[in-house]
């Protein structure tokens, strides 16, 4: 794993997720907040570790926790499923088992499913920022605002997201499909979020902003290399789309995004009681 992909992934795991975990309609994730952050440490110092047994078990903590919260979330998931915003939360409670298993794969220095240990590696902050992060984003938008655009981020992160982890395993193609689905998806929450924070306070506007703004951007390069991946084309190579799409989705889109719609409930929407902060 190269310093900037451990970077992404251990600003994920302490600072990010718990910060999206605020915004969840769902209460099971917002319980675990502290729990995660609790296991998700040791799990960010195994990314300064050698591969080894060492690094992966520093990480079994955390996978302990993520099993906790897809066991949680399926029952939550099952109780609310007339909700608006419950595949969105129940894809956030799910996709860190996924995190968790690839990263303590990598860390062991042991191939998963025939995957190579640099796609390993690649797997958890995409798991993090888009399986959870994005669906969070996605289902506070909906349980805010449940408008046609955003019931339809709301069920379009959960279906991009599950048809880009089916696509690792089956080929580029359907890859290909799904990060165009989340493509659609992220570029209709990003932007669908900042018009209804039109009426805001400044700093929510401007934080959603730079979150629509960056991630038009930065999903636009991830489409531009599932094409190359699928079809041959020239294409960034990993380096260039870590330090371009990676950081600008941690940083830019996630972050910008989570802490704008915090700002936003906080300051100018009426928040059920189901989704106000603990």
């Amino acid at each position: 794993m190269t310093p900037l992909v451990g970077a992404i992934t251990a600003f994920g795991l302490l600072v990010v997720v718990p910060l999206a975990f605020s915004l969840s309609p769902e209460g099971a994730l917002r319980r675990i907040r502290l729990l995660w952050l609790l296991t998700a440490v040791p799990a960010a110092v195994a990314l300064l570790l050698p591969r080894g047994a060492v690094a992966a078990l520093a990480v079994t903590p955390f996978a302990a926790t993520t099993l906790m919260l897809a066991a949680s979330g399926a029952v939550s998931a099952w109780r609310s499923r007339r909700e608006p915003w419950s595949p969105a939360a129940a894809t956030a409670a799910a996709t860190p088992v996924v995190a968790a298993a690839t990263l303590m794969a990598e860390r062991a220095g042991v191939e998963l499913a025939g995957f190579e240990l640099g796609m390993l590696a690649l797997t958890p902050p995409h798991m993090l920022y888009a399986g959870v992060v994005a669906s969070l984003l996605a289902a506070a938008l909906v349980a805010a605002e449940p408008t046609p655009s955003a019931r339809a981020a709301g069920w379009a992160v959960p279906v991009g997201v599950v048809t880009v982890l089916v696509g690792y395993l089956v080929g580029d193609w359907l890859e290909l499909v799904g990060t165009l689905v989340l493509t659609a998806a992220v570029w209709t929450l990003t932007w669908t979020a900042w018009a209804v924070a039109a009426g805001a306070a400044r700093p929510a506007r401007v934080l959603l902003a730079v979150g629509a703004v960056v991630g038009l951007g930065s999903m636009t390069l991830a489409c531009v290399w599932a094409v190359g991946e699928a079809t041959g084309l020239a294409h960034p190579d990993i380096p260039v789309m870590v330090a371009t799409h990676g950081v600008g989705n941690a940083v830019g889109l996630a972050l910008c995004g989570v802490l704008g719609w915090r700002v936003y409930l906080r300051t100018a929407a009426p928040v059920p009681e189901e989704s106000s902060w603990r």
